[in-house]
């Protein structure tokens, strides 16, 4: 794992592979970037976050971009249905 951190932002880079197989199309190559406002996912040969968890108005959702054609997301996923009170 190799971690960057800035003031603004803190990238991530890991591998996830499984362990069972061990096979080179099983690995996972992902970068994370926080900051105080979201959490991005970028994945290896993928142009820019994938995933984002993120709080808007005070809601935290899960924002997911699945069309490269468009900078709007193609999913938006509200978790307050899984909040711990």
């Amino acid at each position: 794992m190799n971690i960057d951190s800035t003031p603004e932002r803190t990238k991530v880079r890991s591998i996830i592979s499984d362990k069972l197989r061990l096979q080179a199309e099983d690995e996972l190559f992902a970068t994370v970037e926080m900051d105080d406002r979201d959490i991005g996912i970028t994945v290896q040969g993928y142009e820019y976050p994938l995933v984002m968890i993120e709080k808007w108005d005070g809601e935290l959702r899960v924002v997911v971009y699945a069309d490269k054609d468009t900078e709007e997301p193609s999913h938006i996923i509200p978790l307050e249905g899984v909040a711990v009170t």
